[in-house]
């Protein structure tokens, strides 16, 4: 019996050698993995570490940063319109959705706005110095933990752009119809506190505010005719817009987040009992329930540095593949995440792309396209009495090249409606025909709203400002 115990326990300090020899063999290769790969970053990417992009992006003094300006116009605003935003029954979004490009915006919903905004002169004063103040930026500290950093400011933004939204649909309130695009360019500057922002989440918020913009030109333009001076200068605002590599920026942002993870763990400024709460942070079901915190910690300390060398390969590939054609890497990114499934346990946790659909980013992209098509569309149309017959018809005096479609690699489709044009998508599937407004207010039919994002519709003058469509029953104030 004695022999068979002593066999048992030098058995399981053989495994435990084993164990442990595999663990620093395992830690040595990868960490002089992260070693190369880093030296190899720090040759061709010079400034990629987090705390270097923080430092190169540096700050704005306040006289010209947006985001102090977006800020005092969210304390101008009143309190009753700010917390009204989380009242059921207060739906602003789905008003706004409810009015169609080219009809006037119900009174009644006005009515209902107008009662939690009033009429403050300061707000007008905020408005005009946010179009003019382009750039903004906020600070944040350095978390010891980087995937804990709370992106703050959002709400307040939320709140800022649905007031933009209002003002701009409600009507001129003594402006012409050129000066208030003075509401369009609040909101892309809104979009533009974003810029620089090493996360690909803020990247995905810089989108939506983009798309908030967008979706008021549409409407502006649904209702008013502006001069061919005025639509130049817009053109040109969202050609620079256009050539912004968002998802190059986020991709990177989030490799440097990562990597700065991975240091401050095997320096000792972030724990493992830490690490071991992550799960639950990020709602992600993992071993955490069945394993007691310090084994958690130990089984997830021996895949560190092969998390950290897996974690820069794969940010690396992803960055590789958007110099290829938009169909691999819509290919790509859409299955990317089942390397997950045989990453190193540490890296498991941290696997983000669930958490920010990519298919926006190249939605937006679309839709930026089709606003720059659309844009030198209308210009042609001041000049000529009507809609260009096709696209080449633009180049080279109101376009320099057609714009590709990021789902098919191919010019955008072009059609003609009953009272007016659309340039449009194919969208992820191949086969989308730009007829968001055809069908969105039709019954039995389900609104795919994200296709909203996939066209740009313009109207023939005289269809356009047309009296507001009735209310539909879910949308009454």
């Amino acid at each position: 019996m004695k022999r068979w115990r002593r066999v048992a326990i030098l058995g399981i300090v053989l495994i435990a050698l084993t164990g442990l020899g595999v663990h620093l063999y395992s830690s040595w290769s990868g960490q002089n993995e992260v070693l190369a790969i880093s030296a190899e970053l720090d040759r061709t990417e010079p400034g990629w570490r987090f705390e270097e992009w923080i430092q190169r992006i540096g700050g704005i003094p306040d006289e010209e940063n947006s985001l102090l300006v977006i800020h005092a116009l969210h304390a101008k605003i009143p309190k009753a319109f700010v917390n009204d935003l989380s009242d059921p029954s207060f739906k602003p979004w789905d008003w706004i959705n409810e009015c169609a490009p080219n009809h006037l915006f119900h009174p009644d919903y006005g009515n209902a706005m107008c009662e939690r905004l009033g009429k403050i002169p300061e707000l007008d004063e905020l408005v005009n110095k946010l179009a003019r103040t382009r750039n903004g930026r906020h600070t944040y500290p350095i978390a010891s933990n980087p995937l804990l950093i709370l992106l703050p400011h959002y709400d307040v933004m939320h709140r800022v752009t649905v007031y933009l939204h209002y003002e701009f649909l409600d009507g001129p309130n003594g402006r012409t119809a050129e000066e208030m695009l003075v509401y369009h360019d609040a909101l892309v500057n809104c979009s533009r506190v974003f810029r620089e922002e090493p996360f690909l989440i803020s990247q995905s918020f810089r989108n939506g505010r983009l798309f908030d913009a967008s979706q008021c030109l549409q409407h502006h333009l649904g209702k008013y005719e502006l001069p061919e001076e005025a639509l130049q200068r817009l053109q040109q605002q969202w050609v620079e817009e256009e050539a912004y590599p968002a998802l190059k920026v986020g991709f990177r942002g989030e490799r440097a987040l990562l990597d700065l993870f991975y240091r401050n763990l095997a320096s000792g400024k972030i724990t493992y009992t830490e690490i071991g709460q992550l799960p639950s942070m990020l709602n992600r079901q993992t071993s955490s329930k069945w394993l007691p915190m310090p084994a958690l910690g130990f089984y997830l300390s021996a895949s560190h540095y092969a998390s950290h060398a897996f974690t820069l390969k794969f940010e690396n590939r992803r960055l590789t593949v958007l110099e290829k054609p938009y169909a691999e890497q819509q290919k790509f990114l859409k299955e990317s995440h089942r390397e997950f499934e045989s990453a190193p346990p540490l890296a498991k946790l941290h696997d983000l792309s669930k958490f920010v659909p990519i298919d926006h980013f190249f939605h937006q992209m679309a839709r930026q396209r089709a606003v720059v098509t659309a844009i030198a569309a209308e210009r042609y149309r001041v000049r000529h009495g009507k809609f260009p017959e096709t696209l080449d018809t633009l180049i080279p005096n109101y376009l320099p090249k057609l714009y590709l479609d990021p789902y098919t690699d191919q010019p955008f489709a072009y059609r003609k409606t009953a009272d007016g044009v659309v340039i449009h998508s194919k969208g992820p599937e191949g086969n989308y025909q730009g007829d968001f407004f055809d069908t969105v207010r039709k019954e039995g039919v389900e609104t795919n709203w994200s296709n909203r994002m996939l066209e740009f519709r313009l109207w023939d003058p005289g269809h356009r400002r047309l009296p507001p469509l009735e209310k539909k029953n879910d949308a009454e104030p």
